[in-house]
Formats: C-alpha cells, sequence, structure tokens
C-alpha cells in the first residue's frame, strides 16, 4: 500500500506539511503573532514554447541559499566576496524630550541587497535618488542581455549586483530581487546570480528564489542540490515547474516507474513541453534519442540534455541568449561548428571566458590546403570557422607580418559581424608577438585600434608613433594619422594637443573621399562633443547632407525625455528640458519622434537641432562641483535600454551623444570615455 505512487505524495505532503506548520507555528508563538496559512503560488512562466522574448530561458520562481556541492562544467571555482550589504531600516530618529528613540530594525528589505563595494564597482547606495520606483519596476525587466559593449556589460552586470536604497515612493521595494538574479543568469554572469540569491537572509526566500535556485543548480549540473529543492517544494507547490524537475529526479534516482504516472498525468493536463516528454521518455527507456528542435531550452532541459548524452540540435541557438550560447560552447554534446557558432555569440556578449575561445579555435583540425591558403579562404568565405582558421595561422607563424596579414584579416571579417570587439581580445595573445616597426605600418592603424580596445593604452600609443614617424614619407601612413587625430587627442597620445579646427580639418581631409564620411562625422563630432570637445561650425556645415538617414530609429518619446533632462543635469525630470521651455527641439524633431522614431533628418542636422536643447552641459564644466552622483541608477537604465543589443556604433548618433552627456552628468566620465571608444572603434574610426 504504502508504495503506491498516490500513497507516496501523500505521505510526502503530509511530512512537509507537518514539517513547515510547525515550524512556523513556534515562530509565531516566539514573535507573539499567528501563523499565516500556507499559500500556493502558481507557475510564474509559461512553457517554452509561449516565452516572451525577453525571457526565453525559463527561470525560476523562488529560491534558497545555492550552495554548488560539486563541481560544476560551467562555472568557475568560487572566489571569496566581500560580506553582501544590506541596508537596515529604519534609521534612528530623534524625539522631543532630549533622547533619541531607535526602532527596531524590521525586515531586511530584498530589493536593497547587493554584493559590491565601492572598491568592487558599486554604484552607490543612493543610485535611484530621484528615480519613481514605477520607472525603475517597468524598465529593469527590459534591460537588453545582448550588449555588444563591454563597457555598457559591465555597467548592467553592476547595476544589477550593487546594494541600494528603494526608489522613491516604495517602502518595500519595487520587488525586483528575482528578476535581478534571472537577468545575471541570462547574461551568464552564474556566480554573480549565486553570489546575490546567497546574500538574501532565509526569511526572504520566496517562491520564485527558490525557482531559481534550482536553475542556478541545474545550470551548474548539480542535480544533488536541484532535485532536494524539488523533493521538497513538489508536495507544496505542485506547478508544471516543479512536476517536471521532480520526474526527472525521480528518472535519475532509479525511480522511473513514478517518473512515468506523473509524466503521463502531465499529458493528459495539456503540458506542452515535448522535448522534455522525449528526453524523459529516453531516460526511461535507457535508449539514444537524436533530438530535431530545442529553440527555447530551459536549465532543466540542459540537464536532461547531459544525462540522455543526446546531441544538440542546430535550432538551440534560436533564442540568442547568453547563457544558452555558452552552455552549448562548453558541452560535447553539440557539433564542432555549432559550439564555435556558440562560443562566439556567447564571447560577444560578454558571458564566456575568453580562454574557452582560445582553446576551442585552437582545437579545429584544418586540411593541408585550408593551412597554405589562410587568407585567400578568408577572402571568400566568413564566419566563425574562418576566424578559428586566421586565428591558428596567427599564432602558428613565425614571421610578424603573416601573423599581422591574419590578424587584420581576422579583425575585419569580425568588424562586419558585430563581433570586433571580443574577436581583439581573442587575438591579444598575437598581438603581443606582433613588435611595432616600421615595416608594419600599414598594420600600425588596425594595431592602434586593438590595443585600445584591450586597454593597453601605452602599446597603442607605441603603434600610434609607427604611424607618426612615416606619416611625411608614406600617403597611407599620413592619411591614417589624420584618420586618428580625434582618438589622440582623446587619449593624450603623442602629447597631442592640436587646436581643434586643426584636428577636425585633418580628420575630413583623410575621409574625404569616403562615401559614408557624412554618417562617420556625425558619429565622431557627436562624441567630441559630449566629452567636451569644441567641433567648429564650419565642419559640422560640410558634413550636411539633403539624403535621409533610414533604419535609425530613436527611443521611446517618453524614455526620450527622461535621458535629454538626465543630459542637462535636471534632477527633477520636470517638462522643462530645453532652453525653449519644450522638451522637444522644433516641429520637425517631433514628428520624427512620433512617427515610430524613423527620422527624415540626417544625422548632422539632428546633431545641430539637439545642440539646441542640451548645450547646457557643455557650458559646465567636466569637473564642476556638485554635478557627480546625479540620478546614476536611472542614467545607467536608460542608457542601457536606449542603446540596447544594437549597441553604441549603430544606434543614433544624436542618442549616444546624449547618453554620453548623461552619463558625465552622473559622475560616470571615465564609463562615459570608455563607451565613446566602444562606439568609435566598432565603426572603424
Amino acid at each position: 500500500m504504502t508504495d503506491s505512487p498516490v500513497n507516496y505524495i501523500l505521505i510526502a505532503a503530509a511530512g512537509a506539511f507537518c514539517l513547515i506548520t510547525g515550524t512556523e507555528i513556534a515562530s509565531a508563538q516566539q514573535s507573539g503573532k499567528q501563523p499565516a496559512a500556507p499559500q500556493t503560488v502558481l507557475p510564474a512562466t509559461a512553457s517554452p514554447q509561449t516565452a516572451t522574448p525577453q525571457s526565453k530561458i525559463k527561470m525560476p520562481e523562488a529560491p534558497v541559499p545555492v550552495t554548488v556541492t560539486s563541481k560544476p562544467r560551467m562555472l568557475s571555482a568560487p572566489k571569496k566576496i566581500a560580506s553582501p550589504t544590506r541596508l537596515p531600516r529604519p534609521v534612528p530618529r530623534a524625539v522631543t524630550g532630549g533622547g533619541v528613540q531607535v526602532d527596531s530594525l524590521s525586515a531586511v528589505n530584498a530589493d536593497e541587497v547587493g554584493v559590491l563595494v565601492p572598491s568592487t564597482g558599486a554604484l552607490g547606495i543612493d543610485m535611484w535618488a530621484g528615480t519613481p520606483a514605477a520607472l525603475v519596476t517597468r524598465l529593469v525587466p527590459e534591460l537588453p542581455v545582448n550588449i555588444p559593449s563591454p563597457t555598457l556589460r559591465d555597467l548592467m552586470r553592476r547595476l544589477l549586483l550593487s546594494p541600494a536604497r528603494s526608489p522613491e515612493g516604495s517602502d518595500e521595494g519595487p520587488g525586483l530581487i528575482p528578476k535581478r538574479i534571472e537577468l545575471l543568469m541570462m547574461i551568464g554572469d552564474l556566480k554573480g546570480a549565486s553570489d546575490l540569491l546567497r546574500a538574501l537572509p532565509d526569511v526572504q526566500r520566496k517562491p520564485e528564489l527558490v525557482r531559481l535556485e534550482a536553475d542556478l543548480s541545474f545550470l551548474a549540473y548539480d542535480s544533488k542540490r536541484a532535485c532536494a529543492l524539488a523533493e521538497r517544494e513538489m508536495p507544496l507547490r505542485p506547478t508544471s515547474y516543479w512536476q517536471k524537475a521532480f520526474n526527472f529526479c525521480e528518472i535519475i534516482n532509479g525511480r522511473s516507474d513514478k517518473a512515468s504516472l506523473g509524466i503521463s498525468l502531465m499529458r493528459e493536463l495539456g503540458e506542452a513541453d515535448e522535448a522534455y516528454f522525449l528526453l524523459a521518455e529516453s531516460l526511461i527507456a535507457k535508449e539514444p534519442l537524436i533530438l530535431d528542435s530545442l529553440p527555447n531550452p530551459t536549465p532543466l532541459h540542459f540537464a536532461m540534455v547531459r544525462e540522455a548524452n543526446t546531441a544538440f540540435p542546430a535550432d538551440i541557438l534560436g533564442s540568442n541568449i547568453p547563457i544558452v550560447s555558452r552552455a552549448v560552447a562548453t558541452s560535447s554534446l553539440a557539433s564542432q561548428g555549432l559550439r564555435l557558432e556558440a562560443a562566439e555569440r556567447a564571447d560577444a556578449a560578454g558571458a564566456l571566458p575568453k580562454a574557452t575561445l582560445r582553446q576551442l579555435y585552437a582545437s579545429v583540425e584544418f586540411s593541408e590546403a585550408d593551412r597554405a591558403n589562410p587568407l585567400s579562404r578568408a577572402e571568400v568565405e566568413f564566419g566563425p570557422m574562418v576566424r578559428a582558421l586566421l586565428y591558428h595561422t596567427a599564432l602558428t607563424q613565425t614571421v610578424p607580418t603573416a601573423k599581422a596579414e591574419a590578424s587584420s584579416r581576422a579583425f575585419a571579417l569580425a568588424r562586419d559581424e558585430g563581433r570586433y570587439a571580443s574577436t581583439v581580445q581573442v587575438f591579444e595573445p598575437v598581438l603581443h608577438r606582433i613588435p611595432p616597426s616600421a615595416d608594419l605600418k600599414w598594420f600600425a592603424p588596425e594595431a592602434v585600434r586593438a590595443f585600445l580596445v584591450i586597454g593597453d593604452n601605452a602599446r597603442a600609443e607605441a603603434w600610434y608613433q609607427i604611424i607618426q614617424s612615416s606619416a611625411g614619407l608614406d600617403e597611407g601612413s599620413r592619411k591614417a594619422l589624420g584618420q586618428f587625430k580625434p582618438i589622440a587627442w582623446l587619449f593624450k597620445f603623442a602629447n597631442e594637443n592640436t587646436p581643434s579646427a586643426e584636428i577636425i580639418s585633418a580628420w575630413s581631409e583623410a575621409h574625404k573621399d569616403d562615401p559614408e564620411v557624412a554618417d562617420k562625422a556625425a558619429l565622431i563630432f557627436n562624441v567630441l562633443e559630449a566629452l567636451g570637445f569644441e567641433v567648429p561650425e564650419e565642419a559640422w556645415i560640410d558634413h550636411v547632407r539633403a539624403a535621409p538617414r533610414l533604419g535609425m530609429s530613436l527611443p521611446n518619446p517618453g524614455l526620450w525625455r527622461r535621458i535629454l533632462a538626465l543630459a542637462n543635469g535636471e534632477s527633477d525630470g520636470g517638462d522643462k528640458v530645453a532652453g525653449n521651455g519644450s522638451w522637444m527641439p522644433d516641429p520637425a524633431y517631433s514628428l520624427s519622434a512620433s512617427s515610430g522614431g524613423k527620422t527624415g533628418l540626417n544625422p548632422v542636422e539632428i546633431s545641430k537641432v539637439g545642440s539646441k536643447i542640451s548645450s547646457q552641459v557643455l557650458s559646465t564644466p567636466l569637473d564642476a562641483p556638485g554635478t557627480h552622483g546625479v540620478r546614476v541608477g536611472e542614467t545607467v537604465l536608460l542608457a542601457l535600454i536606449a542603446i540596447g543589443n544594437a549597441g553604441p556604433a549603430k544606434v543614433d548618433p544624436f542618442v549616444l551623444r546624449e547618453v554620453l552627456k548623461a552619463m558625465n552628468q552622473a559622475g560616470l566620465k571615465k564609463e562615459a570615455r570608455a563607451l565613446a571608444l566602444d562606439a568609435v572603434l566598432a565603426r572603424g574610426l
């Protein structure tokens, strides 16, 4: 009798109920309160087939502290972190009569918990000061996860991991701690997600957090911990998520007969996860499976695929979520081509260690013909396999010129495919083996850009000096020198202090035959002006064109309005942003913003119109007192959403300009300069 599946579930449920009820009653007796009745929480996430684009990886409903008990394949070794920062509430308050009354500490507000400190990048406990809670609640779930800019990725991570007081209008916080953890998981920062989850006290372990812990355990292939959670939660919350997890655990623990009954019931009740059923049936029957499709995999799917030793299908990267790409890249169950594509995607999104992609590149075996003519193949093909061939060539060649040729071609291909920064960083070991020399003056411009991406300004300047010394005799070097004048000014290469008019004149002359000169001028001029450089009016006029700019859009008008306010240093987000009393500069611009974001003005015209609104910041010195730390959290949040997955090189230059100015106003000057560099280098400037 007691071995029947029904009795098994009833006994487990009764035992769990008694244990939890007893604990709650004891706790209530100590506090003098009546225990609350247990609640059933419904699934927070739909099945993979109905998941929203932003949450295609199904993320949990509610965890407990994350403890990885077995060595994970996809997580780096745990490191010591600073103690989590929790902000006690309420603070002491003065009372009449000459004394100070101190309230007892209320329960910790989960939204205020973080694991960063100032020395590790925390944005400040008052980063939400001046920002309405409703805005934060609405926008944080919309944060992009495939950001190509290293600067923006770092800011997003800091935003999600920083401790901070709740935004205005919410004493208890907007309830975003589960979404913060989920976003960290989606961008591939599993350690950050685990650290943040562990920082929460046990009393904050709500159902959605327990589910997140289970997903983290599945992603770490720690089935022991995930199954312990499933066995505990299933009797209490028999949702679709816990039923599937529980049945999987029954299978791997040798109780397939009970799992079969549970799986049959799920089918009858209309569960639509066909991939789950195929994997479960394969595990029960212990028969091999060819999985044809898995476009929206969940952490549980990854655990099941690994247990079934089944190859990943080709469409598994369809969701384009970094953690999915990372999981495929680090698995031996994917084909070599699929792993390379996944690794490049994960690396471009900052979700994979550079060493992993280097190892994958080096592991590819090429034919003798490919090794003999790598540049010829790279002229007619593109993609991860060609970059792997070029990396292999650059790594094995002993002649610096051959290394430079392979690297230069790889960077050109990566720039066209939107993976420039990540490819440069992967090629870093090769670049360090190419010494600056006059013989390689043709490679010098690419080397300057590459070392700026890596963050090695000393080597970048060494290559810049090659350009300078060759400019008097070589036309190519002379043109390159003009192209690099603005960047040399930004980074003070070779004590560059040429007057601004000469810098812009040299840049324009170097690009006079470039058919995209107007677009490039819009980008570089906006970036320079946002950082305090004065671009002469004549230079703007030279690049005004009648042709409309198609394919670019402005942010949502409401979001755009707040960005303009931040760029102008306004702290209240009020209606008056521009000197003309309106946040919109003129009717033409209003028309473009209200018609789906498409604009009929070319980028130079937009930038000049925009300067009427936001000249305020340029008249304020960058280091003026009182301009630091203003609405830092909101500035980062709006910057991430306004630029998004397109990246700073592809967003409208006027949007980038205002974002940079807003970052300067918020005291994020170093980050603004780094973001500007991301934009101009990704564009090939």
